[in-house]
């Protein structure tokens, strides 16, 4: 399929994250689309705002901002951000909003998000998009962001050649934006910090840092992220141990950060532990890859959950 140009953005789910990003994308021009299904009456009254600790605030006035995907026009670019706990309605949501040529791309944590998008639109491109970024939506219509900020963007092989026209278009909302040649790969990646930062921030009540500050919950991270590790080179990604070192040291230099299932755990929400624990453990099941301290983590979560 041939894209000529993105003229207008749906943005699914207008939370810490399509919050963020729609609110940049729509700053540098852009016409954006916001479905805010418990915040539009707040959003239409006060506008959408940004505050940022690492760059300039955004407050927009003028918001196009809905509380159903029913009343969205199809756009050329839908961006799925809500949280995976709400995907049995997405179906319905995209329905709305998607036309025969829109590209979808799923910014969501997961497993198996990519695939779910392509049996129910197998003619359009379908794109997923890793988000590197700390932020929260700190109250209804305001979103903080703390640090970071970029996505590293892949496609199904049916879709690659959009990837340079949606690269062109963040990058030009002054996002960073990567590109990779395997969807399969750089969503394993992102899982291999998911996975251990997530549910153990849930489990010890502890920063990023207050945990890596730790020798001992350290080497549990580590440990984790070996498994996962150890999964992703099953299915043909070509990762090694060093790439845990190297999150684990990344994420040193971050400033101190509870994690988004930490948010949801705390404000009494369910947890995203089908998407981001029980597809990974399913899948490391079928290739026979041993997850022993992941599955505790996701048995010790699915005990807390509040969904």
């Amino acid at each position: 399929m041939s894209v000529k140009g993105i003229k207008s953005i749906a943005i699914i789910g207008t939370g810490a994250v399509g919050g963020y990003y729609g609110a940049k994308l729509a700053a540098a021009g852009n016409e954006v689309h916001f479905l805010a299904r418990s915040d539009a009456d707040v959003i239409q009254k006060d506008g959408l705002i940004v505050e940022s600790l690492k760059t300039n605030d955004i407050h927009l006035d003028d918001v196009n901002v809905y509380s159903s995907a029913a009343q969205m026009p199809v756009c050329d670019l839908v961006l799925i951000t809500l949280k995976t706990t709400a995907n049995q309605a997405l179906s319905a949501m995209l329905d709305s909003v998607v036309g025969d040529s829109t590209v979808i791309c799923s910014l969501q944590n997961g497993y198996g998000l990519e695939s779910d998008l392509q049996t129910q639109f197998p003619n359009n491109p379908i794109l997923g998009g890793l988000c590197f970024i700390c932020s929260q939506k700190i109250r209804p219509g305001v979103i903080q962001h703390q640090d970071f900020g970029s996505i590293r963007f892949a496609a199904e092989p049916s879709a690659k050649d959009v990837l340079t026209l949606i690269s062109e278009l963040f990058t030009a909302a002054n996002i960073p934006t990567q590109t990779t040649d395997s969807l399969a790969q750089a969503r394993w990646e992102k899982l291999v910090w998911n996975v251990p930062f997530n549910g153990l921030s849930v489990i010890l009540d502890a920063t990023t840092k207050e945990m890596l500050d730790d020798s001992k919950s350290r080497a549990l991270i580590k440990d984790i992220m070996l498994e996962v590790i150890r999964a992703a080179k099953a299915y043909g990604c070509t990762l090694d141990e060093s790439f845990a070192d190297k999150l684990m040291n990344l994420t040193d230099d971050m400033s101190p950060y509870f994690p988004s299932m930490k948010g949801d755990f705390d404000n009494c929400r369910p947890m995203e532990l089908y998407a981001i624990y029980e597809t990974v453990l399913e899948a490391a099941g079928k290739v026979q890859v041993p997850m022993p301290k992941t599955r505790m983590l996701s048995q010790l979560l699915s005990f807390m959950d509040h969904g």
